[in-house]
């Protein structure tokens, strides 16, 4: 569905960040967020027309399905960049 594509989407893009390990850690983290932020903007009409319909209840188990399978996606990018940032010494836990 639309939303699986969107999220395909924000993996080609993350995953180049994340895997860049010729740049500095904290400016990975920041073009992930940069990019992130960047990637949503582009995706506001989408976005705006799905909230009438997102928020409705009858989309509860869409909505938490969905959820789920971005926090599976893109959580592990952020904990890679996070433990590298931590193992470098430049993220203090």
């Amino acid at each position: 569905g639309l939303s699986e594509q969107l999220i395909e989407q924000g993996e080609q893009l993350f995953l180049p960040i994340v895997g860049d390990r010729d740049t500095p850690t904290l400016a990975r983290l920041q073009r992930f967020f940069d990019e992130t932020g960047r990637w949503k903007t582009a995706q506001k009409a989408y976005m705006l027309a799905l909230l009438r319909v997102w928020y409705a209840d009858d989309n509860a188990i869409v909505r938490q399905k969905t959820k789920l399978s971005v926090v599976r996606h893109f959580a592990p990018l952020l904990t890679q960049l996070v433990t590298q940032g931590h193992d470098e010494g430049v993220l203090i836990a």
